[in-house]
């Protein structure tokens, strides 16, 4: 990883944790990063917030304690070091404050891609996810694949189980591979006559870049339930062993640098975000691992 990454980073991080001034008071515009949604090199988060829907950029970043969600709440994508808003996220009002209150039946799960040039951010609902958004931070640009995604899984139960309703789907645990490939968990709960839950790890290949955005299946497999919460320290050792077997010496230095790094952005996060944080990290180094080529030796 290069100098100005693992600086930028750390910047990012103190930043974050020292960030109890009297940037903004209670009741007043603001926004508050989703801590836990970070990209790799500490360069971009996502937020929430209100106010200045004319300039966003000119919002503050509201200091511990101080946020406060209103009706005309929204979310942003945020220069994680200058802490300044680049993009509204349009149509998006998922919101945490401080004190833990959220919008209802709503969760934010976000997957980047190594170099963190790509995002996918699933908006969940209370069974289903009511978006899934394919962001280029780059160019400010998030496109709605939820559609293409959920008819891609449908159609490979509908080949695969002969299931004809797959009723409620989930999809969870997104990690980007290059080229525009999406690895990632979905879950499906068919009518009540059909009790059991069906879980694949699907591999598709996403299309933004024309008219409509397409969601092609290169591969689907069924997979066990997620590992408990006491044994995820186990699964990320084992998926950053998996991952490091298969590198040459330069790419294990990398990765090893890289993983500092995330150690660090893990220690800044509120306990109670550590865990799922720490899944996405497994599901990034397990899907690495299963498409990495082996070193040659």
């Amino acid at each position: 990883m290069q100098p100005s990454v693992a600086s930028r980073c750390i910047a990012v991080l103190a930043l974050w944790l020292l960030s109890s001034g009297s940037r903004a008071v209670a009741g007043e515009p603001g926004f508050r990063r989703f801590a836990n949604t970070i990209s790799p090199d500490g360069a971009c988060v996502l937020a929430w917030g209100w106010g200045e829907e004319e300039q966003p950029a000119n919002l503050n970043e509201w200091a511990a304690g101080r946020d406060t969600a209103g009706d005309s709440v929204a979310n942003y994508l945020v220069d994680a070091v200058g802490a300044k808003v680049l993009a509204v996220i349009p149509e998006h009002d998922h919101f945490m404050t401080s004190e833990g209150r959220s919008k209802q039946f709503s969760g934010l799960a976000v997957g980047w891609s190594e170099d963190s040039q790509t995002a996918l951010a699933i908006y969940e609902g209370r069974w289903s996810a009511d978006s899934i958004l394919w962001i280029h931070p780059k160019a400010r640009t998030f496109t709605e694949v939820l559609a293409p995604l959920d008819k891609a899984y449908r159609g490979f139960l509908a080949k695969n189980e002969k299931l004809k309703d797959a009723g409620e789907i989930s999809f969870s645990l997104p990690a980007l591979l290059p080229g525009g490939v999406l690895v990632i968990d979905a879950r499906a709960r068919p009518m009540v006559n059909k009790p059991r839950e069906y879980n694949c790890r699907l591999k598709v290949l996403v299309k933004t870049d024309g008219k409509e955005p397409k969601c092609r299946l290169l591969s689907g497999r069924k997979i066990p339930e997620p590992p408990a919460d006491d044994k995820v320290e186990d699964e990320l050792t084992k998926a950053y062993q998996q991952l490091r077997a298969k590198l040459n010496d330069a790419d294990r230095a990398t990765l090893k640098d890289r993983q500092l790094l995330w150690l660090k952005q893990r220690e800044a996060l509120a306990e109670s975000d550590r865990s799922f944080f720490t899944r996405m990290r497994i599901s990034c180094l397990r899907t690495r691992a299963e498409n990495e080529q082996p070193a040659p030796r």
